[in-house]
């Protein structure tokens, strides 16, 4: 049923898969991405997963995910801490300025 509705799959052509949902038979298009590490830190990596019996693929999207997140959270932060001082600040309007500069 699946390759009469979406098409076989052919995982040797392409580096994105489709999966199925289960409740919903919707098609998602996923795409691998590589991971360069030296082999001390994919023994390192390997490990922890396994120690805390997590999925790895799992465990790096969910890192990247949280990495992306936090750095908009401290943009956002930054850019309101940004708009609060603005308000703070004295403004002065042209002549205000000419005046101060002597022009």
């Amino acid at each position: 049923m699946f390759a009469a509705r979406y098409g076989k799959i052919d995982k040797k052509q392409s580096k994105e898969y489709n999966c199925i949902t289960s409740n919903t038979m919707k098609v998602i298009n996923m795409s691998t991405i590589s991971l360069r590490v030296n082999e001390e830190e994919s023994k390192l990596i390997r490990d922890y997963v396994t120690a805390n019996n997590l999925n790895l693929s799992q465990f790096i999207r969910e890192a990247v995910l949280d990495k992306i997140e936090e750095d908009f959270q401290l943009d956002e932060e930054r850019i309101l801490l940004a708009k609060a001082k603005a308000q703070t600040e004295k403004k002065y309007d042209h002549t205000e300025v000419w005046e101060i500069l002597g022009i």
